[in-house]
């Protein structure tokens, strides 16, 4: 079908320009349509075959087809290189549409597809893909007579799924950006298309249907069904949709309806309706899939009962259904799929045969009739008596086979339906458990028994319970009927802990109690009356023992229908399901609750269907040809820390995940005795993977053979080789032995009789069970097993055996550790009597450091198969083996098994306490996983040679970037734990590794500032699991690191750099671990991250959701909790703050509070952090606003009396959590009474400001009060810490200084006193001597104390030796500068204003004897003389305590000089942060020191030392933070202002300083020529609310100034640029400055009012020289003179900008009135009137009286302020 080609250049050129605009190099790739014109039609054709020939060509050498989801190499190149494909097709696809090729159209679609398969199956949103499948839609579109053709099942399928999964994606990604309109058009677009080709489609559904299912395409298939369904849903249901609002609300189903209208029914009502509903379309095809449906929505509802019921419910009607289908009792109505009418089950299965049936039967007869003629009667009634019985085996045969067509088509859903009732199942049986038992508490002591099981040692571990006790065979079993008695128990007792809901469900469970022990025998005959004991208290566990019964039940129901259907997938998911039940149910159960199962009750239960589905899973893969891995010879196989394709693949099939489950599976059937299974199993294992294994498998493999010979010999049945294996050697003619067993089917020996030996025991049970125990399927040959051993040693490597060896023993000396953990099923209870010696069975043979000879090793004795702890005393040999090992491995050049080993050799030095050789074996190890040489000394804080984060992971490889990132945190973590400077650098480098790994795939961001709201949603990295093998990554120690670089970067402020860490710590705690723990505290890690970088808009969204609990992951549940904060106006950062929809989001932040459920999932600890998280977001929106918090007066009466009730009534419940207290009392508003922030009529930022001050003192006061009591752990200190910090932050803004200084004080005395400080620090603190302040009062007594004192403890608890940890020098120094800034702020005579006047300007050369910049010093303006003390903010605070209870003394005390304190507690903060070598912390105190010097008047050249000290620290750094860089800035700026006129230089490096910070930060702020500042066009600066801005302004402010002085000074020196004059220059820099000041959130207003000052003089001096009036100079000093009488009275600044107004207006009288005796040389010098007039204004006397009259003018201000009302004038 051909097109018009105007038409298509039109819609080709619209979708083409957003593919050149996103397509990487797409615009060096475009088809030119002038060439078309010029070039003939055949050469268009050869064009478009080259680039299908070398398109096809660079998909075989890349591996990019379609089913390789995880091409070759790292994912990002094999993504990068499918796009450029598609680039190159998108070409020919422009030129197949030019030449009316609609074939070739089809085929270029259908190829971009297969290249992007991957990324469409992964759900990677990208916006590339997503412009090219819009394309796709549309040429498909556009050729849809094309499209319609008639094809084949197959074909047609194929297309069907392709615009199905293409249509989802597109749909998908349009409604993530927001755009609705276009996203129902491409539905119905993809609506349309699907339809065309269904109609088009040979034979329609029904050929469809009867095409089957493919096992090999199960992929394909579920995604076709889910795509299908979610299309469905939008399109065809709109009809359905109407009627059903309408009037089918209103009336139940009838079941005769189209089953399409379920999808709306499913999607709109409840669970149990919906099912309800849908059980009426029971005989209708589709039924399971909508059961499926249903069930999967209850399991996301949290309705498990609902999920156990009925999937039981539709798993019985299957039941019954099929037994009418194959005894034909009852006619079943089915609905075919092509909407034809009812027709009978015959009509159903007998399509299109009557004509052959009526064929059959006439040949049938004419044969017969031949057949009676040729014999004799008596031959006739033998062939009519056997045709008699043949036709009732052929009716059967057929019944039979209409069952399996049935059921093979619902195999797949009857896997998940079984699936998702065991997972349901599983989930209560969890949550009965943690209801009944004690939480379980993580601890270093006690390590899990899966970390020393056999695929993590490499040989099984003999525990002190003994292995020898594992229960041998006898000849006696019980019954079942004790079993069938227990499960038969009433309803009562078998209820659900969740109380009466489940009693409907308990009536069903009847079938399964039967099969509680149906398939256990257990041949120990000494235990019958300790089985009956246990039988009997099992009564009270029955509902635990029923629930898992029904799990296991289930999940083998599951494995076994999707082996059966062949569906791979769902076979993988139902496995890794019971694997993960298998891994974390025992761990629930150690220690046992109290009338609990046990561990061995649910290794019972398990192990069976783990035997199961460890065969299926090997058949499996036998048949998909998985195996051929095994058949390289690679000697280091699976050990790479580089990625390979053939292992690392996990989306087929994850070999390191079978490999542990089928060996811990052969532990679990040895500890059990199931020695045929062990035997079977083995034997299977060894032969798929060649051997590979076979020192970790051989040994329990001949144990058991010999045992099976054992037992053969106990029940007195046929030695070795048995009657059936001999007779199957000679039908085959070949031996079966352990190499050729799989594949092999032995031959059933009916006719041999077995002579058994009589006993006194024989019942008529015992023959029977006799004859079994005495026959074994498995091959006996231990000889012929020890000689396939041996060969495969020799073809072995002795390295990777000494590898191995070493590993071992390594684990072996780390299971000396665990004294308590006890193996189960081995050791019989009630066997050990009180006082009875044992003796153990194993003869204990010392380690040696090489490998032991096997070569002559038979396995006879137990030591030759288990191994026992090895003591401290063996240590030095275990680390001569991993030398020795590691030796080897370098000299066989495997560098990633040497990585780990030298890996390992640093942890076991460091337990040994050497942390000398530690660090340098993990340093070795860190060059090794790198391939690279001295790593730590290379690295500069920002690169490592110069290499991007992809080329280091192009280099290192996946596992060795992991490798280096957990040795780099490991390193800064235990061995740099004094130098705060190299840990901080240590730590930068492990997050530039952890960065590395999310630079892997295509959907995660490449820029940190983007990860603020991002959240990894899927796998890490597709196809890819980073933590299969624990040896190259394990997921603990990944854990661990990451959350200790997560806090140590926040510490030392690093923002940026930590949110890449945090997003990738939140997917590993939240995703993988699923610690809701774990994942609250990283997330208000983040809330506090986001704080500091002013992202308040991120940050208040956190906040919401955290308060919700949305995205948490909840314990025991299917999946976390959804995302349902929907925050009604979004916080907007480029506006200020006293915006109404600003105001709003503040508003809900301040009366949100946390549920009771939440609170309870939370924890008091993390409720009360969640406060100061909210607590330090206020203060952050506080201090970015620059003025100071007004007056708010008393508190009304009724607010008063109902906060004072609820303190009363906080202090009486204990069990109240702060997080409530405070919440209650910040939303006590919410009660009859309007918010107060939105209350205000016109909110002035002063107002604004002090509502939040007092609304976050509300908030913090129930924290401090639940401290009173001095603390005591680690994670109480460091709560009670941070409080006091915020305490003391919020004193300072509220202009309490004294008692800022005393709170700041009391944490320092805190921390001093504290007994886990002293563990941590004691030997770093600075010596010398303290403070007075600091002093005690009593040394002699606090001495005696403190050595009455016990010293800590080893703390065992992780959370609170990582508390103990981050309370060391960085918390103290972060103290101690809190503590400076507060007793510097607090002089006499004097307020600190802290963010009034951040940039307030006293100009220097305009007044004498101002030098200092105080507004540009940090977080305060001292304006000496402007309020005192008391007069700041009077009543406002409640009576909020300064950590009441622990030390009431105060910091300032009377009649002592803070000055000198001051000075004493700055010494010794330098001397502290100079020892542990804290740059910034040691800069920052240097700027206080500088204010403290100008306080006490002291000399230019004292401040001048320190500054340049401080511009010395941090200069040249590679690694500074934020702040260090705004410490930086205000040093330089205030170094400059100092040098006066030679601070040119200075300024203009300040402004690249902080325009690289602003860049850093995401915004776009350019230099212009001169130092102008160019702000971005619109919409402008995305966030105005960065600190950095008001210096950019302060500092652009003094740079004109600088201009404007030096051109007033020398003019004729000072030329412009391209002739400009220099007060023009000055002008413009001046101006750009005054942009960015009333651009900011928070305007500056003396800041402005400075600058306009400074550009009013600009203009006088330029009055002469452009079209200014001096009536335009005139107006800019009058909005200098409003903008300071309206927000910051300056008496001083109003006179003088009212002097240089009179001064222009009499220049311009004199100008017009010339004086004759006026010299014509100098037209810029004033009259001698206005010179005397300057001279008085600025004589020194006259500045001391305008002074005080500015402080009597403002006190005047406020008190008429404060008194005046409302009306009044």
């Amino acid at each position: 079908m051909g097109f018009s080609k105007a038409t298509h250049s039109t819609d080709t050129r619209v979708y083409s320009c957003r593919i050149r605009k996103c397509a990487p190099g797409a615009s060096s790739s475009w088809l030119c349509v002038e060439l078309l014109h010029l070039t003939s039609p055949l050469l268009h054709q050869f064009f478009l075959t080259s680039i299908f020939m070398q398109t096809e060509i660079h998909i075989q050498e890349g591996a990019l087809f379609c089913d390789s989801l995880c091409d070759n190499g790292l994912p990002i190149w094999g993504q990068k290189a499918r796009l450029a494909e598609c680039e190159r097709m998108l070409v020919a696809l422009d030129l197949a549409l030019w030449l009316n090729d609609s074939g070739a159209a089809l085929q270029v679609v259908v190829g971009c597809y297969g290249l992007l398969a991957p990324l469409i199956y992964h759900q990677i949103p990208s916006e590339d893909v997503l412009q090219i499948l819009i394309k796709c839609l549309m040429v498909l579109q556009e050729i849809s007579g094309t499209v319609k053709k008639k094809r084949n099942v197959e074909t047609a399928e194929s297309l069907q799924h392709m615009v199905a999964c293409m249509t989802y994606y597109v749909v998908k990604g349009l409604r993530l950006q927001k755009e609705t309109r276009m996203a129902d058009m491409m539905v119905e677009q993809g609506k349309k298309l699907l339809m065309e080709i269904a109609d088009r489609s040979p034979g329609g559904e029904d050929s469809r249907k009867a095409a089957g299912h493919h096992g090999d395409e199960e992929l394909n298939e579920t995604l076709k069904s889910l795509d299908s369904m979610k299309l469905r849903k939008s399109a065809p249901l709109i009809a359905h949709e109407a009627t059903w609002s309408k009037g089918l609300g209103s009336h139940d189903l009838t079941g005769h309806e189209d089953p399409v209208i379920l999808y709306t029914v499913i999607e709109t009502q409840a669970v149990r309706s919906s099912f309800r509903d849908v059980m009426r379309f029971k005989r209708k095809p589709g039924f399971m899939e909508f059961v499926v449906l249903v069930l999967q929505k209850a399991m996301q509802e949290d309705q498990l009962d609902m999920v156990v019921q009925s999937g039981q419910e539709a798993l019985h009607f299957l039941g019954r259904r099929d037994e009418e289908l194959l005894m034909k009792k009852a006619q079943i109505v089915m609905i075919s799929e092509t909407r034809k009418p009812s027709v009978t089950p015959g009509d159903q299965f007998k399509r299109k045969k009557p004509i052959n049936d009526k064929k059959e039967e006439m040949l049938l007869k004419k044969r017969l009739f031949a057949l009676k003629n040729q014999k004799s009667e008596k031959e006739c009634k033998v062939v009519d008596n056997l045709i008699q019985h043949m036709t009732l085996l052929v009716k059967r045969q057929q019944h039979r086979r209409r069952l399996r067509l049935v059921c093979s088509e619902e195999w797949v859903w009857r896997c998940h339906v079984n699936l998702l009732t065991a997972r349901a199942n599983f989930i209560l049986l969890h949550r009965n458990v943690s209801q009944q038992g004690s939480t379980r508490q993580l601890c270093y002591s006690q390590l899990p028994s899966s970390l020393f099981s056999l695929p993590r040692c490499g040989t099984l571990v003999c525990w002190r319970s003994g292995l020898q006790h594992i229960r041998t065979p006898d000849p006696c079993v019980p019954t079942a009927a004790a079993a069938r008695t227990a499960a038969q128990q009433p309803a009562a007792t078998r209820g659900s802990p969740r109380g009466p809901s489940h009693s409907n469900r308990d009536r069903t469970s009847g079938s399964y109690g039967e099969d509680l022990y149906s398939d256990e025998s257990d041949p120990d005959h000494e235990q019958d009356a300790h089985r009956r004991d246990a039988l009997s208290g099992l009564k009270q566990r029955i509902p635990q023992q029923v629930m898992l019964s029904k799990a296991a039940l289930h999940l083998r129901r599951a494995i076994v229908l999707a082996h059966r259907g062949g569906h791979w997938t769902s076979l993988q998911t139902a496995c890794a399901v019971l694997w993960n039940q298998a891994c974390t149910l025992p761990m629930l159960l150690v220690p046992p609750p109290a009338d609990c199962l046990g561990v061995e009750q649910v290794y019972s239960s398990l192990t069976p269907v783990l035997a199961v589905a460890c065969e299926l899973l090997m058949d499996m893969m036998d048949r998909l040809k998985l195996w051929r891995v095994y058949d390289e010879e690679e000697q280091d196989l699976g050990a790479s820390l580089h990625f390979s394709s053939t292992l690392d693949d996990c989306t087929r099939v994850d070999l390191r995940w079978i490999k542990t489950m089928v060996l811990h599976t052969l532990e679990l059937l040895y500890y059990q005795a199931k020695w045929e299974t062990l035997a079977h199993l083995a034997l299977t294992y060894n032969f798929y993977t060649r051997e590979r294994y076979t020192q970790m498998v051989t040994p329990l493999l001949v144990y058991a053979q010999r045992r099976l010979q054992d037992r053969i010999a106990l029940f007195g049945g046929p030695p070795s080789p048995q009657p059936h294996h001999i007779q199957t050697t000679e039908i085959t003619g070949e031996s079966i032995n352990c190499r050729n067993y799989v594949g092999k089917q032995v031959t059933c020996v009916w006719r041999t009789r077995l002579r058994f030996k009589r006993t006194s025991k024989d019942t008529s049970e015992i023959p029977q069970m006799k004859r079994a125990m005495a026959l074994v399927s498995v091959p006996l040959d231990v000889e012929d097993t020890l000689c396939c051993f041996r060969d495969s040693l020799e073809r072995g490597s002795h390295t990777l055996l000494a590898f191995q060896h070493s590993h071992t023993l390594l684990m072996l000396l780390l299971a000396h550790t665990q004294p308590c953990l006890e193996v189960p099923f081995s050791k019989d209870a009630g066997a050990h009597t009180p006082g009875r010696v044992e003796f153990s069975g194993m003869v204990y043979t010392p380690p040696t450091i090489a490998p032991p000879d096997l070569s002559n090793e038979d396995f006879s004795a137990l030591s030759s198969i288990c191994a026992c702890p090895l003591p401290p005393s063996q240590m030095q040999t275990v680390l001569s083996s991993l030398n020795s090992s590691a030796k080897h491995l370098q000299a066989g050049n495997l560098s990633s098994l040497r990585a780990q080993t030298l890996h390992d050799l640093g942890n076991l030095h460091y337990y040994k306490g050497s942390r000398r050789s530690a660090r340098s074996f993990w340093a070795k190890a860190l060059d090794c996983a790198l391939q690279g040489s001295g790593v730590l000394e290379a690295w500069d804080g920002v690169s490592w040679q110069g290499l991007s984060p992809q080329q280091v992971l192009k280099q290192a490889g996946l596992w060795g970037c992991l490798q280096g990132a957990v040795l780099t945190a490991k390193i800064a973590q235990y061995i740099l734990t004094s130098d705060v400077s190299q840990r901080t650098k240590c730590c930068l480098l492990s997050a530039y590794l952890f960065k590395s790994l999310l630079q892997a795939s295509l959907p995660h961001p490449q820029a940190n500032l983007q990860y603020s709201s991002y959240t990894v949603v899927g796998d890490l990295i597709p196809g890819l699991d980073l933590f299969a093998d624990p040896q190259r990554g394990g997921l603990s120690a990944t854990v661990s690191s990451l959350g200790f670089l997560c806090h140590w970067l926040y510490a030392a402020g690093h923002y940026v750099t930590v949110l890449p860490v945090l997003c990738l710590y939140l997917h590993l705690v939240g995703r993988v671990c699923k610690d809701p723990h774990l994942t609250v505290r990283a997330r208000i890690l983040k809330v506090r991250t986001l704080t500091e970088l002013g992202m308040f808009s991120q940050a208040l969204r956190e906040v919401r959701r955290l308060v919700n609990a949305d995205d948490v992951p909840l314990p025991h549940t299917y999946n976390s909790t959804g995302d349902t904060a929907r925050m009604k106006t979004k916080f907007q950062s480029n506006k200020p703050i006293t915006e109404p929809a600003n105001l709003q989001s503040v508003d809900a932040l301040l009366s949100s509070r946390e549920s009771s459920d939440t609170s309870a999932l939370y924890g008091p600890l993390l409720c009360q952090w969640l406060v100061l998280a909210r607590v330090q977001l206020l203060l952050a929106l506080c201090e970015r606003i620059h003025t100071l918090p007004d007056p708010l007066g008393t508190v009304p009466q009724e607010r008063e009396t109902t906060r004072r009730s609820s303190d009363q009534t906080t202090r009486r419940s204990s069990d109240q959590t702060p997080s409530d207290q405070a919440t209650r009392q910040s939303s006590e508003t919410e009660d009859g009474q309007k918010s107060p922030l939105l209350g205000l009529k016109k909110p002035s930022p002063g107002k604004v400001k002090a509502l939040l001050l007092r609304e976050a003192c509300t908030m913090l006061d129930p924290v401090l009060r639940s401290g009173q009591a001095p603390p005591t752990g680690p994670e109480d200190m460091e709560l009670v810490v941070e409080a006091g910090l915020l305490q003391s932050a919020l004193y300072l803004q509220q202009g309490k200084v004294s008692d800022s200084a005393d709170q700041a004080v009391c944490i320092l005395r805190l921390l001093q006193d504290s007994v886990v400080f002293q563990a941590v620090s004691h030997s770093s603190l600075s010596p010398g001597p303290r403070s007075s302040m600091l002093r005690l009062r009593d040394s002699r007594q606090n001495a005696d104390e403190r050595d009455s004192k016990s010293p800590p403890q080893l703390f065992d608890v992780p959370t609170a030796v990582e508390a103990r940890e981050r309370m060391g020098p960085s918390l103290w120094l972060r103290c101690r500068l809190a503590a400076v800034r507060s007793l510097v702020a607090h002089l006499p005579d004097a307020a600190i204003l802290p963010g009034v006047l951040p940039d307030a300007a006293i100009l220097p050369g305009v007044l004498p004897d101002a030098a200092i910049l105080p507004g540009v010093l940090p977080d305060a303006a001292i304006l000496p003389g402007v309020l005192p003390d008391a007069a700041i903010l009077p009543g406002v605070l409640p009576d909020a305590a300064i950590l009441p209870g622990v030390l009431p003394d105060a910091a300032i005390l009377p009649g002592v000089d803070s000055g000198e304190e001051a000075e004493c507690v700055l010494k010794e903060g330098l001397q502290e942060a100079e020892q542990w070598g804290c740059v910034e912390t040691h800069a920052a105190l240097l700027l206080l020191g500088v204010r403290l010097d100008t306080h006490r008047a002291r000399p230019r050249e004292y401040s001048t030392v320190l500054l340049q000290e401080a511009v010395s620290l941090l200069s040249g750094r590679g690694c500074v933070s934020l702040g260090g860089c705004v410490t930086l800035a205000r040093a330089t700026l205030l170094l400059s202002d100092l040098r006066g006129s030679g601070g040119q230089a200075l300024l203009l490096l300040t402004q690249r300083l902080l325009l690289q910070q602003l860049t850093q930060l995401g915004e776009s702020v350019d230099l212009g020529e001169g130092g102008r500042v160019v702000l971005p066009a619109a919409p402008g600066l995305s966030n105005t609310h960065h600190p950095q801005l008001v210096l950019l302004a302060s500092t652009t402010f003094r740079l004109g100034h600088c201009l404007l002085r030096e051109a007033s000074v020398k003019p004729a020196e000072t030329g412009g640029y391209a002739g400009q004059p220099p007060h023009q220059r000055a002008l413009e820099v001046l101006q750009s400055a005054l942009h960015l000041c009333q651009a900011l959130g928070s305007r500056p207003r003396q800041l402005e009012a400075d600058i306009l000052y400074c550009m009013g003089l600009a203009e006088r001096s330029l009055l002469s020289q452009s079209d200014l009036t001096a009536h335009a100079v005139a107006k800019t000093f009058l909005r200098s003179i409003n903008i300071c009488m309206d927000h910051c009275p300056n008496l001083q600044h109003v006179q003088r900008c009212y002097l240089e107004m009179a001064g222009v207006y009499l220049k311009q009288r004199e100008e017009r009135t010339p004086d004759p005796g006026q010299s014509l040389s100098a037209p810029n010098t004033p009259s001698p009137k206005l010179q005397t007039l300057r001279t008085q204004l600025l004589h020194p006397l006259h500045h001391r009286r305008l002074q005080d009259s500015r402080i009597q003018t403002g006190y005047l201000l406020r008190k008429r302020s404060t008194c005046s009302s409302p009306g009044s004038v």
